[in-house]
């Protein structure tokens, strides 16, 4: 989420309650000239139009859930002049969260084994580490400000102190799971090698997922 009026950055990571993050900033950030671009891009595209320039269109190359090495290969030194901020969120309960997803939407069958599913989603590095959204290829941090979904309350009326605007913080339901336990041994194995940066960096720790 880009917005240029208040100079700020919101890197989303994936499954880290993103959708209520962009819902209690969104009207302080776009036009109504910018939000009809990117309708437009919609009808433009598929006749073979170039899209607007304006970076949240669909058809930018910063579509989908940007790394922080992408918004600056957008924007150049331009990105540190943006108040840059994140949120993230324990690391089993965000592959819990995403497992679940996948089910919900179809793209994977209710009884597809955990086990198989993180190993696969491992395999496949389709969904990737918090850190690798908000570090370059130096372990250096690119954010200012880094929220957490446990405390998204506070932590997002504070970085809307820190922008400058006022929030009513959307409520969203949880997604419901599907059982109690998800990670067993062999499980929290292969997921902690995989995944032990985030549990380190943002010190988050197993609590019977």
């Amino acid at each position: 989420m880009i917005c240029p009026k208040h100079k700020f950055i919101f890197i989303h990571i994936p499954k880290t309650a993103g959708r209520s993050v962009r819902g209690a900033l969104r009207r302080h950030c776009y036009t109504k000239p910018q939000e009809i671009y990117r309708l437009l891009d919609l009808i433009k595209v598929p006749l073979g139009l170039q899209p607007t320039k304006f970076p949240k269109s669909r058809y930018s190359k910063l579509r989908g859930h940007p790394l922080g090495v992408d918004y600056i290969d957008h924007f150049g030194e331009e990105f540190f002049q943006y108040y840059r901020f994140t949120f993230v969120r324990n690391p089993y309960d965000r592959m819990i969260s995403y497992y679940n997803w996948k089910i919900r939407n179809g793209a994977i069958d209710s009884n597809t084994d955990f086990f198989k599913f993180v190993l696969s989603t491992i395999e496949s590095k389709s969904f990737l580490p918090q850190v690798d959204f908000i570090k370059d290829k130096d372990g250096e941090l690119l954010v200012d400000t880094i929220g957490h979904v446990e405390s998204i309350e506070k932590d997002l009326r504070q970085i809307a102190t820190d922008i400058g605007v006022d929030i009513d913080i959307p409520q969203k339901n949880k997604a419901p799971r599907l059982k109690d336990t998800y990670f067993d041994s062999r499980t929290k194995d292969v997921f902690d090698e995989f995944y032990g940066g985030d549990l380190e960096y943002f010190e988050y720790t197993y609590t019977g997922q």
